[in-house]
């Protein structure tokens, strides 16, 4: 039996089969159209390419809590900064007073001396004005006897900045000629020195 060759027509001939009827028919002879398996196959045949779809891989899905989190976070470090930027300002342009029968005064920058440097410290100030004469802070430290007492062997200046005290040390001759005093927040071990900046009012 010729495949090619349809049913006989009126005039007793068979009609030639189209390509798309023999197609079909191939399909019948081989398997279900719809066998996966068999589709593959009839691809491969054709010289086909048979496309293969993208591997999906798993979303990555952000829970809304954690964004608002990272929100506060940023906003509370943004914070932090401002403020941190705005008190060292205005720390570095306060002058405190001290109190008590001598003349103090303190702060962490001076415009009428060159000569005082970057401050380093963030418990003490820069400088210190006893009088007239302009001190500035050193990495210079003198012991401190008893300071869980409260008592240190340096002369008390009778000026308080909170518990911060200036001291004067009269064991020295630099220290008697007031070159260099001390300021002292107890219970430390140690006060810092500060030595006279000459030419600074």
């Amino acid at each position: 039996m010729n495949e090619s060759l349809g049913p006989e027509g009126s005039g007793g001939r068979r009609e030639r089969l189209s390509i798309e009827q023999r197609a079909a028919r191939r399909d019948r002879i081989t398997g279900t159209p719809g066998d996966r398996y068999h589709s593959l196959l009839r691809a491969l045949r054709a010289g086909r390419e048979v496309p293969i779809a993208p591997r999906r891989g798993l979303a990555l899905e952000w829970h809304p809590i954690f964004w608002t989190l990272i929100r506060i976070v940023i906003v509370a470090a943004v914070l932090y900064l401002v403020v941190s930027a705005a008190l060292g300002w205005w720390r570095s342009q306060h002058v405190d007073t001290w109190t008590g029968p001598a003349q103090v005064q303190s702060g962490q920058q001076l415009s009428s001396c060159p000569a005082l440097g970057v401050p380093t410290d963030d418990r003490f100030p820069a400088w210190i004005r006893v009088g007239g004469a302009v001190y500035g802070m050193t990495d210079g430290i003198r012991p401190v006897v008893n300071p869980e007492a409260g008592k240190t062997s340096y002369a008390e200046a009778g000026a308080t900045l909170g518990a911060m005290r200036l001291l004067y040390d009269d064991s020295t001759p630099a220290g008697s000629a007031r070159d260099y005093v001390l300021a002292y927040i107890p219970p430390s071990l140690a006060a810092r020195v500060y030595d006279r900046l000459p030419g600074c009012q």
